[in-house]
């Protein structure tokens, strides 16, 4: 949760630590008038197709890079009040492998996987 304050052209920022080949689900909800974006660990912008309006959600946006992605709040026409953010990281519950016998695999998982 989060807010914006009186002091005009206010940004917070929200760092993500994420890891490349998930998806990330995101919520997001204000009580006025916002633009938000989604930076990746390399600074590239993230495109974010939302749906809804008064609360906007965004499901299995891909993760490319590995690490600390930032997630940016504007207020627009000047406009001040808290908004709240959620990200959930989400991976595949099944994975599949193929190689040859005695060939090492190197599997990423999150933490916390089996």
């Amino acid at each position: 949760m989060g807010d914006i304050s009186r002091e005009a052209g206010e940004v917070d920022s929200i760092r993500l630590d994420l890891v490349a080949g998930s998806t990330v689900d995101l919520k997001f909800s204000a009580t006025f008038e916002t633009a938000v974006d989604l930076a990746d660990a390399t600074g590239a912008d993230v495109p974010i197709t939302w749906t809804g309006t008064t609360v906007r959600t965004a499901v299995g946006v891909p993760v490319t890079s590995t690490g600390r992605h930032v997630f940016h709040v504007r207020a627009v026409n000047g406009g001040q009040g808290t908004y709240s953010f959620t990200a959930t990281p989400r991976w595949a519950t099944k994975l599949t492998m193929t190689g040859a016998m005695g060939e090492a695999l190197i599997v990423s998982l999150p933490r916390a996987a089996r």
